[in-house]
């Protein structure tokens, strides 16, 4: 079945309103969070009840649609696939802290092809569709345009929740050496969103999986930004783990130099 990106993007920006309509009142209210995997690993029923949605929206709107979430997995299959973190920075989230994030991102053949961040707290959408550019409600984005370094920038850099990477030292040394600072949001979505947008010159993220990073990859690629590994220029694998770069190309190629030693 023919699958017209007008009807991906207006099912997208749906799903982006109910997912900051959601967010906002569940952040008005008394949150309970419950543990996964570990302590540092949470989840709402906001969490829960915004995936449960999106995908009855999928389903009823794209049937041999496949979809990837976070809390429960992949359903279908096919060239077409929704990856989608409800809330990306849940721990911020449960928490009270109003940093995180929704994020969305539609899959040809493994590709992202259409991407949508939505920030409520701030009231900004960052949308992409591959060869269309990104946006950030509805004004073109880019990241960083500079030829002087990263001196006086933001380098983002998202951990894996219970699980201290070593490296962030160096890296912050590294980056403060080149007059920049590292900063961690906590919120790997909103953090490649960010960069996008040009608020800061890369991220670095130790451990995402695919629905932390699928839209904002998108989103940094078509502001004008790359997306790879840590030590070379192969275009980034979603499905296959390990630590990603992503930004402005000029600042990738200067912090590939201080992540040239680090392991994850």
């Amino acid at each position: 079945m023919a699958t017209p990106m007008a009807a991906v993007v207006e099912l997208l920006q749906a799903m982006a309103t109910l997912a900051e309509a959601r967010m906002r009142a569940g952040l008005a209210q008394p949150l309970a969070a419950d543990a996964k995997e570990s302590p540092h690993d949470l989840v709402t029923h906001v969490d829960r009840e915004i995936e449960a949605e999106m995908r009855r929206m999928v389903a009823a709107r794209f049937p041999d649609h496949g979809f990837l979430g976070e809390e429960a997995g992949t359903t279908g299959a096919g060239p077409w696939q929704w990856v989608v973190d409800p809330v990306d920075g849940t721990t911020n989230y449960a928490n009270g802290l109003p940093v995180a994030c929704s994020s969305m991102a539609v899959l040809h053949d493994g590709r992202p092809v259409a991407a949508a961040v939505v920030d409520p707290f701030r009231g900004e959408r960052f949308m992409a569709v591959r060869g269309g550019g990104t946006t950030l409600n509805g004004i073109p984005a880019h990241v960083k345009r500079r030829g002087d370094g990263i001196a006086g920038g933001l380098v983002l850099c998202e951990l894996a929740g219970g699980h201290p990477w070593p490296g962030l030292p160096a890296l912050a040394a590294f980056a403060d050496r080149q007059g920049a600072t590292v900063r961690v949001l906590g919120s790997g979505a909103l953090a490649t969103a960010e960069v996008a947008a040009g608020r800061a010159d890369a991220v670095v993220h130790v451990g995402p999986h695919a629905w932390d990073v699928a839209a904002g990859c998108l989103l940094v690629e078509e502001a004008g930004g790359e997306v790879t590994g840590w030590r070379g220029t192969q275009a980034y694998d979603l499905f296959g783990g390990g630590p990603m770069l992503a930004g402005a190309p000029a600042a990738c190629a200067i912090l590939r130099q201080g992540l040239a030693g680090a392991q994850p």
